[in-house]
């Protein structure tokens, strides 16, 4: 089958054939018109809160994990982290935007990184599952999203962490000496 082009501005009235297909043609050409739907991408941005209890809260001292998973939530083992980032000065952390092409419903996991475990700090191992659905509005698609903790329970994302300090023993040592009265 061979294509042929149609020009895109119609043919006159008085210049159109009675009729467009002869009875005895032979070589018929088969036209197909295409419409490409693009419609433009839904972008979202996820972010937390960390709170240090115990003592004041650093810069980038803390980072977090954001993980794409299945519906069902789960991380599979070597899976690496889609994106990583560190709190700033008042405890906020902000993932960068994730841009999605497709109706659909998507699935992520933040974690807090404990992997470098700094010295008095009891981590937060809470798991707060994203859902994002991506929906078509005559065209343009729309994202949202739901947070919610590990039970299932709407949530913000908030870490907390608690700061105590190891308790220290220090030997006392003396000596007793008694003089003459």
């Amino acid at each position: 089958t061979e294509s042929v082009t149609v020009p895109t501005t119609p043919t006159a009235p008085e210049q159109a054939p009675d009729n467009l297909i002869p009875d005895d043609a032979e070589n018929i050409y088969k036209v197909t018109f295409m419409n490409v739907y693009e419609p433009g991408k839904a972008s979202v941005a996820f972010g937390g809160t960390k709170k240090l209890f115990g003592r004041e809260l650093d810069e980038s001292e803390f980072a977090f994990l954001l993980y794409r998973t299945g519906d069902d939530f789960v991380i599979a083992e070597n899976t690496e982290p889609l994106q990583q980032v560190r709190n700033d000065e008042e405890g906020l952390f902000n993932f960068e935007s994730i841009a999605f092409g497709k109706v659909g419903e998507y699935h992520f996991v933040i974690l807090e990184d404990n992997s470098d475990e700094l010295g008095g700090v009891i981590y937060d191992t809470s798991r707060y599952l994203i859902t994002v659905t991506v929906s078509d509005y005559h065209g343009i698609l729309k994202a949202k999203y739901s947070v919610s903790d590990a039970y299932g329970n709407k949530s913000d994302i908030v870490f907390r962490n608690e700061y105590k300090a190891a308790a220290v023993s220090l030997p006392i040592t003396g000596r007793k000496v008694l003089e003459d009265m």
